[in-house]
């Protein structure tokens, strides 16, 4: 089975995140899109907690959608040790990266980059400022063969633009869940 690997703080997931797994199984990218929350980024911390995250990403759960629940794999930094602790999980699997143009255009300063370029297939969300263009370049320019640019526009939604209106749902309506939004209110208001 093919996972492709979707990694963030989803702090909350919007349905711009569900839009882009969606996008990649209809498109016959992967067979599935695994989430995997993140912890603290170097320069950010997280917004929710592990189990409030988790919880959020659980409404969207399907056979095409699935979950990574294991609060080790936040502890992984780097893109690195992450795929090798998934590939542990799912040795008889083909996981492939799924990341935004953005961190596409920056792959090569990843730790390890020589080796999850060597050993994992791309999927990639074009994002402003980084365009379908740019990402083509980007991988010609690193001799990088075995990629899939995702064939989506991208959507203009923020977690921090959700988490500065959560007292609005009216301008949240069209970009999260309404079961997500009871959670949120609910988990917060305790």
């Amino acid at each position: 089975m093919k996972i492709a690997v979707y990694c963030g703080s989803f702090a909350p997931v919007h349905l711009g995140h569900i839009a882009i797994a969606q996008a990649v199984v209809e498109e016959g990218k992967a067979d599935c899109v695994l989430f995997v929350p993140t912890g603290d980024y170097w320069d950010k911390e997280v917004a929710f907690d592990w189990d409030l995250r988790i919880s959020l990403l659980k409404i969207y759960e399907n056979k095409k959608i699935l979950v990574d629940e294991d609060e080790e794999d936040s502890k992984c930094v780097r893109t690195y040790d992450l795929l090798k602790r998934l590939k542990g999980k799912y040795p008889e699997d083909e996981l492939i990266l799924l990341i935004g143009g953005d961190n596409a255009v920056n792959i090569d300063r990843w730790y390890q980059s020589e080796y999850l370029l060597a050993n994992y297939q791309l999927i990639i969300m074009p994002r402003a400022p980084y365009h379908k263009e740019d990402i083509i370049m980007k991988m010609a320019a690193l001799g990088k063969k075995d990629y899939q640019i995702i064939d989506l526009e991208a959507m203009d939604i923020s977690s921090s633009y959700i988490r500065n209106n959560l007292s609005d749902w009216d301008k949240l309506k069209d970009i999260i869940d309404r079961k997500e939004y009871d959670l949120l209110i609910k988990a917060l208001d305790k």
